[in-house]
């Protein structure tokens, strides 16, 4: 069900915008599935936009470059090199960070 609301959402809000849409494996449902770092390197993904630090983290590598949507969540004073905070999906389809 996860899987077809994702896909409405991203063609409702950015139509023609992604290529392809990859599912991951999500540790707190327990779903199957590829971990994110293991599909940005299979794929050869060239930015990634995540909400989770510790996804960001996993998935940091000289190839991929990770947007870290701003939330309370992830809040961190200090970001490791590769990871740029974004405070929206305005910002980066505007371009602004990438």
């Amino acid at each position: 069900i996860i899987t077809e609301k994702t896909i409405k959402w991203v063609n409702k809000y950015f139509p023609s915008t992604f290529s392809d849409i990859y599912f991951s494996y999500n540790y707190y449902k327990q779903d199957r599935g590829d971990k994110k770092s293991d599909i940005c390197s299979k794929r050869n993904i060239e930015i990634l936009v995540e909400d989770s630090l510790y996804y960001a983290r996993e998935c940091l590598s000289k190839k991929t470059k990770i947007l870290l949507l701003d939330y309370p969540w992830n809040s961190s004073s200090k970001l490791p090199l590769g990871i740029t905070r974004v405070g929206s999906w305005k910002e980066i389809l505007q371009g602004k960070r990438i």
